[in-house]
C-alpha cells in the first residue's frame, strides 16, 4: 500500500534527489517510511549513508562526500507527515578507519533523536556493527520480510519480533534496536 521511490546504487546527487522526492511525496499521506539498506557509519556521533561514488580518503571529507542520517529526519519533520519510521540497515565498521592517521575508532551508528512521531529502527545496537548476511539480504532484511508476512502486528510488535528473529538466527551476536516517540497505531499487514 506504500507509494514507493527506489533507488539502487545510488550516488549523492540521485540519493539527494531521491530524498528530496520523498521530502514532496510523504507531506501528502498520513505514513512515510524511509529504508536504507547500505553502507553507513558514524563520525563524532554523527550517522552518514554512504553513497557509491563516495571517495572518502580522511575523515573530514565524509560529511562532504555522504548523507547525513539527519537530514533525512529533517525532511521528515518539514513533511508534517503524522507517522514516520525510519528503517537502517546501515550499521557496518568504518572501512577508512585503518588508513586515517589518529582517527576516531567508531563503531556502527549513533542514536538519533527523530521528531515527534517517529520510530528509528537500527540493524543493530547503538556502537555496534551487523551482519550482512548471506545471500542478497542481511539477516535484518531477512527478518523484515518475514514479518511483513504475519498480518496484525502492530508496529511495536513487528520490530520487536525482528529483534527476536535477528537475534536466534545470529545467536546472540546481533540485536536490532529501536528509538520510537511514535503515536497511535499502526500496522504493516493489516486484515480487511
Amino acid at each position: 500500500g506504500f507509494d514507493v521511490i527506489r533507488g539502487f546504487d545510488v550516488t549523492k546527487k540521485s540519493f539527494k534527489d531521491k530524498i528530496r522526492e520523498f521530502e514532496e511525496k510523504s507531506s501528502n499521506y498520513d505514513v512515510a517510511l524511509f529504508y536504507y539498506a547500505g553502507h553507513g557509519m558514524q563520525t563524532k556521533g554523527i550517522n552518514y549513508l554512504i553513497p557509491v561514488d563516495a571517495d572518502i580518503k580522511v575523515e573530514n571529507e565524509i560529511a562532504s562526500e555522504s548523507i547525513s542520517a539527519n537530514e533525512v529526519l529533517t525532511k521528515l519533520e518539514e513533511s508534517q507527515c503524522q507517522a514516520k519510521i525510519v528503517i537502517l540497515d546501515a550499521c557496518r565498521n568504518n572501512p577508512f578507519e585503518r588508513s586515517w592517521h589518529r582517527g576516531i575508532k567508531s563503531r556502527g551508528l549513533s542514536i538519533m533523536e527523530g521528531p515527534k512521531g517517529t520510530l528509528i529502527a537500527y540493524a543493530t545496537n547503538p556502537g555496534d556493527v551487523a551482519n550482512d548476511g548471506e545471500g542478497n539480504n542481511s539477516p535484518y532484511t531477512k527478518a523484515l520480510l518475514k514479518m511483513l508476512d504475519i498480518p496484525e502486528l502492530s508496529l511495536e510488535t513487528f520490530f520487536k519480533e525482528v529483534g527476536r528473529e535477528v537475534t536466534e538466527k545470529t545467536r546472540g551476536a546481533q540485536t536490532p534496536w529501536t528509538t520510537s516517540s511514535f503515536i497511535g497505531d499502526f500496522y504493516f499487514n493489516r486484515q480487511q
